[in-house]
Order: structure tokens, then C-alpha cells, then sequence
């Protein structure tokens, strides 16, 4: 049975100089993925950097949900029983969105049998994709029988008892660590950057990544934050400042923490520029219940 631990004490007990550690974000099966392109694994890519500083460890990144130079993510179905998912009497395709998982193999014989790795972490952006998780960690297994395997994330974290119990895994990670100053480790890309990337919402951390992914030509960022406007919105606005005019092509999506009540008119000034290229509020919590219905137009408008 796998153990539970700390993110602190996976970092200071269980990882040493010697190891070869490669962070995996796996593939993820959904009826739909809206946000594909924000899959991004920036706890990963924080972790990275913290092992190659801190514990001076052998790092790489194989990341199955990598999208190409066009935006776009392998998908295919699902297969046999797996293929539909019932709701109520509806049936709702359910897809692999990610590359296949014979990437991991094409990876190791890429890499060599004297570069294997000797610790596997799979990290989780949404708890409710564990099966896909335990997937990775059994292809894993069979792969590399003599490396450890961690999982972390959003899986472990807010079910950890689950993960234990669903994942295969040899250590379940139940909490995060606080690595927001610890900058991105882009380089673990290699040659096929994202064409996103994902920020924390830390100023000076969050500039410098800016700056560094500019100097990349990566010119899209979105933030993972609860709430963008913590901190009475200081930090948010820092941020804006000091990358306005970085670039031209510099571009702000903001798909999650943007809550309508923490709205001032200071903020809302920043928002018009053409900067921000996408705003989605979390107006959720707000109703009782939220009816979603097709866009019908007004009579004698141009839409009909």
C-alpha cells in the first residue's frame, strides 16, 4: 500500500542527490476538455526547479498533454466499456485527450537505459481525473519495475485516501508546497514549448517568468489563483504593470479566479486592454442554480 506524505517530506526524505526524477502530467480522459490548452503543469515545472537548486538531482518533464504549435492536443475514444459515460439516461462520449501512453516508452528509448529514471512523479490538475492517473502509474510500473512512483496534485491533496487506494503509486502526496517564489523551469520543454503558460500569482516570480517565456516567443499566460483579487488586488495589478509593454503580442487569459464582486473601476480600466484576451468570471457561487440554454436571437436582428 503506498505511503502518505508530505510535499516537505517527500522533498527532504525521499529524493537525493543521486536520483533521476521525471515528472509526468498525464493524459486525461473527459467527455470534453474546454480548457486544453490550460492544462499546464506549473507545479511540476516549480518542483523541477526546486530539485535541480535545492536538491541538485537529475530532472526531466514528459508532458503527455503538451499541445502542438497549432494549440491542439491528441484525442481519441476511449475503448470498450470506458467508451460512453451514462448520466440519467444519457450517454456522453468519453475521450483520451493526451498523447498515447507509448510516449513513455518512446521516451525511455530516446533517453537510454543509463539515463533511466529512478523516481516517477505524476502530478493532477483536477482530482476527478484519477483514472487516468492510475493508467500512468501502472504503464509505469511495468516499465520501470525498480523506480518509485509519487503522485501529487489535486488527486492526492483533496482525496488522499482515494489515491491511495486507486493509484498504485509508492507515495501519495497530501498536501502542496509553497514553491510561488521558485520560478518555472521552462528549459525542461527541451525544444517543444508550450505555447502557454501557466503563472502564480507572486509579482516578482510572475514577471520574470513572463520575461523569460516572452524571450521564448511564448506570448499567451493565464494564472492559477482562486482569486485573482486577494490581497485587495495589489498583487494582480503589480503584476500588469510591470509587464505592460514587455511585447506586443503579450496576451492575459484569465479563465479562473475572477470573481464579479471584487470588481473596482481601477481594475476594470486594466481589463479593457486589448492586453487581456479572454475574462471568465466565477459568478457560480453567486446563484442557487445556473440554467444553461442555446443562444436564441432577438426577432429581427441581424442573428436570425
Amino acid at each position: 500500500m503506498a505511503g502518505l506524505v508530505s510535499a516537505r517530506t517527500l522533498l527532504s526524505k525521499h529524493v537525493h542527490r543521486k536520483d533521476r526524477v521525471l515528472l509526468v502530467n498525464p493524459p486525461v480522459y473527459e467527455t470534453r476538455d474546454n480548457w486544453i490548452r490550460w492544462n499546464q503543469p506549473l507545479d511540476l515545472l516549480k518542483i523541477g526547479a526546486h530539485l535541480r537548486s535545492s536538491v541538485r538531482c537529475k530532472v526531466d518533464l514528459l508532458d503527455f498533454m503538451l499541445p502542438d504549435a497549432e494549440g491542439h492536443v491528441p484525442q481519441q475514444r476511449l475503448p470498450g466499456t470506458q467508451r460512453h459515460h451514462s448520466v440519467a439516461g444519457y450517454e456522453y462520449p468519453v475521450w483520451h485527450f493526451g498523447k498515447p501512453y507509448s510516449a513513455l516508452s518512446d521516451w525511455l528509448a530516446h533517453k537510454g537505459r543509463r539515463e533511466r529514471p529512478t523516481q516517477v512523479w505524476i502530478t493532477s490538475l483536477c482530482s476527478y481525473w484519477f483514472a487516468s492517473i492510475a493508467e500512468t502509474c501502472r504503464f509505469v510500473r511495468q516499465l520501470l519495475p525498480d523506480a518509485g512512483i509519487v503522485t501529487l496534485g489535486q488527486h492526492p491533496r483533496l482525496t488522499p485516501d482515494h489515491a491511495v487506494d486507486a493509484c498504485g503509486a509508492d507515495l501519495v502526496v497530501h498536501d502542496t508546497l509553497d514553491l510561488d517564489t521558485e520560478p518555472i523551469a521552462l528549459d525542461l520543454f527541451g525544444q517543444s514549448l508550450p505555447t502557454f503558460v501557466a503563472l502564480s500569482l507572486t509579482p516578482d516570480t510572475a514577471v520574470a517568468e513572463v520575461k523569460s517565456a516572452l524571450d521564448r516567443s511564448i506570448f499567451h499566460f493565464t494564472f492559477f489563483d482562486d482569486d485573482l483579487f486577494r490581497d485587495d488586488r495589489e498583487p494582480f495589478k503589480e503584476i500588469v504593470a510591470k509587464t505592460s509593454g514587455l511585447h506586443r503580442h503579450l496576451r492575459f487569459h484569465l479563465v479562473c479566479g475572477l470573481n464579479p464582486t471584487a470588481l473596482t473601476a481601477d481594475v476594470a480600466s486594466l481589463l479593457v486592454s486589448k492586453t487581456f484576451a479572454e475574462l471568465h468570471f466565477t459568478v457560480l457561487q453567486h446563484f442557487g442554480s445556473l440554467i444553461l440554454k442555446p443562444f436564441s436571437p432577438t426577432p429581427g436582428t441581424s442573428g436570425t
